[in-house]
C-alpha cells in the first residue's frame, strides 16, 4: 500500500480509523452513501511507474484509492461492492499484521502517489478510488481510472556465465544494465521464463534490493 502525505484533517482522523483497525465494523453501515466523485488523473506513465494524483469532490471526506490490474479487477465480475469490500479487507489486514500507519494508506482531500518501478511494463490498471466511513467501511460509489504501462524495449544483450570454484562470473554482450543472482535449480522447474523473471523482480522490490542487484559489465 502506498506511503501518502499527511495532513492535519488526515491526523484527526487517525484515532477513529485506529480504532475501526482494531473492531472493524463488517457491515456497510446504515447511512446512504454521499454522492462523492473523485477526478483522477494519471501522468508520467512509464514501463514500470506513474504519477497518480487524486482530487475528491468533498475536501473532509475519508477515502482511500490504489492501483489494480485490469485482470484483478476483472475477477469480480462488475461487483464493485464485493471489491471495495475485497480492498478494505487487505488494507485492515495489512494494518494489523505490518505495524505501519493506517493514516499511511488512507487520504483526505487532494492527494498524490507515485507509483516509482512498482508496475508491470505493458499491463493495464485501473486507479480506483472510494469514500470511507469512520469505522472504514466504503461509503460511495467506486471511481476508476484506466491506464496501461508502456512496453518494455527489449536489449540486445546477452551472457556469459562461467564458474571458477565459489566465484560466478558474469559477461555481458554489451554495457546495458542488467539483473543477476542464483538459486536453486528446483526453484525454477515448471516456472515460466517470464513468470519467474516477474517474480524476482517483484520479490527484490519489496525487499528493497532491487537496485543493488543491478549492474553493468562484467560482474562477479
Amino acid at each position: 500500500f502506498p506511503t501518502r502525505r499527511s495532513s492535519d484533517l488526515l491526523l484527526s482522523a487517525f484515532t477513529l480509523l485506529m480504532a475501526a483497525c482494531e473492531n472493524p465494523d463488517t457491515g456497510n453501515g446504515n447511512n446512504k452513501p454521499p454522492q462523492m466523485t473523485f477526478n483522477i488523473i494519471v501522468e508520467n506513465i512509464t514501463t514500470a511507474g506513474a504519477d497518480v494524483t487524486v482530487v475528491p469532490s468533498d475536501e473532509t471526506a475519508l477515502y482511500y484509492f490504489d492501483k489494480v490490474t485490469k485482470a484483478e479487477y476483472d475477477g469480480y465480475k462488475g461487483d464493485n461492492a464485493a471489491f471495495m469490500k475485497a480492498m478494505i479487507e487487505n488494507l485492515r489486514a495489512f494494518c494489523k499484521e505490518s505495524g505501519n500507519s493506517l493514516a499511511s494508506a488512507v487520504s483526505v482531500g487532494e492527494d498524490f502517489h507515485s507509483y516509482n518501478g512498482d508496475l508491470i511494463p505493458g499491463t493495464e490498471y485501473y486507479i480506483f478510488a472510494f469514500a470511507l466511513d469512520a469505522k472504514l467501511n466504503p461509503n460511495s460509489n467506486l471511481t476508476l481510472e484506466a491506464f496501461t504501462t508502456e512496453e518494455v524495449q527489449a536489449s540486445t544483450n546477452t551472457f556469459h556465465v562461467s564458474v571458477n570454484g565459489g566465484e560466478i562470473t558474469v559477461t555481458p554482450s554489451n554495457n546495458d544494465p542488467y539483473f543477476w543472482d542464483m538459486m536453486p535449480t528446483e526453484e525454477c522447474q515448471g516456472v515460466s521464463d517470464s513468470d519467474l523473471m516477474n517474480e524476482l523482480v517483484s520479490y527484490y522490490q519489496q525487499m528493497g534490493f532491487l537496485d543493488y542487484y543491478i549492474v553493468n559489465g562484467v560482474d562477479s
